[in-house]
């Protein structure tokens, strides 16, 4: 999610958080490659250890079975998308209860709301945020949720001036990096933490992100 980690034109991973990771494991003379998949195929391979590390996850209650974290180094929000021509009332969660949603699979919103969607809403998971800005402009689903960073992207490259971003934010959690309890490279996280703190202490993280 930008702009911490994203595909470039190159269709090679890019980011503030992979341009840490590369200059941290390089200086530990570690080579570091990295994968581009669909999120729930991602999620599975680092729970099972075929990925060691992902650079920008939220922690909740089931990834902390197969995950260490990292200290929160952002916070990002969740928004809610909609047409103008259609538009969705969202003043609260509540509000979506009874319409059509979409959303990527294996993203997750925070722990609250995850809760809440899994026990209230009907959501469609699909692989792309692009695919569901198909579905929404289609009349096929109500609304899409989204993490903040990708939404404005994605609408952006899209053109489609009927897409808007709610103004009423949908949550908030903290990001983190995060490996797999089963990679050696875990090992590295206390080193890892004392980095990032360090740079958000003196903005140079912060100066990244930008």
């Amino acid at each position: 999610s930008i702009p911490f980690n994203w595909v470039d034109k190159s269709e090679e991973m890019d980011g503030a958080i992979v341009a840490f990771l590369r200059d941290f494991f390089k200086e530990h003379h570690i080579k570091m490659k990295t994968r581009i998949a669909p999120w729930k195929r991602v999620l599975h391979e680092f729970k099972h250890g075929k990925i060691d590390v992902v650079g920008s996850l939220y922690m909740t209650e089931e990834r902390k079975k197969f995950a260490v974290f990292s200290i929160p180094y952002s916070v990002q929000g969740a928004v809610v998308i909609g047409l103008k021509t259609n538009p969705v009332v969202f003043d609260n969660w509540r509000d979506l209860i009874g319409k059509n949603g979409g959303a990527v699979r294996g993203i997750s919103f925070g722990n609250k709301f995850d809760t809440f969607l899994k026990e209230n809403l009907k959501i469609e998971r699909v692989n792309t945020l692009e695919q569901n800005l198909k579905k929404l402009s289609m009349g096929r689903i109500d609304y899409i949720l989204s993490l903040k960073f990708p939404a404005r992207l994605a609408l952006l490259k899209s053109g489609d001036s009927r897409f808007v971003i709610l103004p009423k934010q949908l949550s908030e959690d903290k990001g983190y990096l995060a490996f797999s309890k089963k990679s050696p490279y875990k090992k590295y996280l206390p080193s890892i933490n004392e980095k990032l703190q360090q740079m958000l202490d003196d903005g140079s993280l912060q100066e990244l992100f930008d």
